[in-house]
């Protein structure tokens, strides 16, 4: 069996932990592509349909309106909550009532310090949760950009 901390594998190790960092940063790319595409295609079809945009139907729609119900209920620390905060002034602008006095100071780290906390995979998780709540504003951003105040419900 291999020890690990003997000072010669010292070099694999390195290794090992710059291929398994270039291998997230490439998913995590990827990931950033997909998402982009999933909330296009998903405004881009609403639109084309004539439909309203429907929140629980968008990437992160559920997390985010159980944010923004927390937020009104004076919750500042919750998943949805922190996704919210991070991007208050994009859902604001895209017409979303968000209740800025229970805003967290730094949404990023108390999210990210949040997930280390629960799971292993807490990078990995962190950046899917913002590359959702980045589709979940683009979608709204583009009903919001053609029709303002006919196109978002929750």
């Amino acid at each position: 069996m291999i020890d690990p901390l003997q000072p010669q594998f010292t070099g694999v190790l390195i290794l090992i932990k710059t291929a398994q960092q270039k291998v997230i940063a490439t998913a995590n790319q990827e990931l950033i592509k997909l998402y982009w595409s999933i909330g296009k295609y998903i405004s881009k079809t609403m639109l084309k349909k004539g439909r309203k945009v429907n929140l629980n139907e968008l990437p992160a729609g559920e997390i985010i309106l159980m944010g923004l119900r927390d937020l009104h209920n004076g919750e500042s620390n919750t998943i949805g909550a922190l996704l919210v905060a991070i991007a208050a002034t994009r859902l604001t602008e895209a017409g979303l009532d968000i209740p800025k006095n229970y805003l967290a100071l730094e949404p990023e780290l108390t999210l990210y310090a949040s997930l280390q906390d629960e799971r292993e995979d807490a990078y990995a998780y962190y950046n899917a949760l913002l590359n959702s709540l980045n589709s979940f504003c683009n979608a709204i951003e583009l009903s919001y950009k053609y029709e303002p105040s006919k196109r978002i419900r929750s």
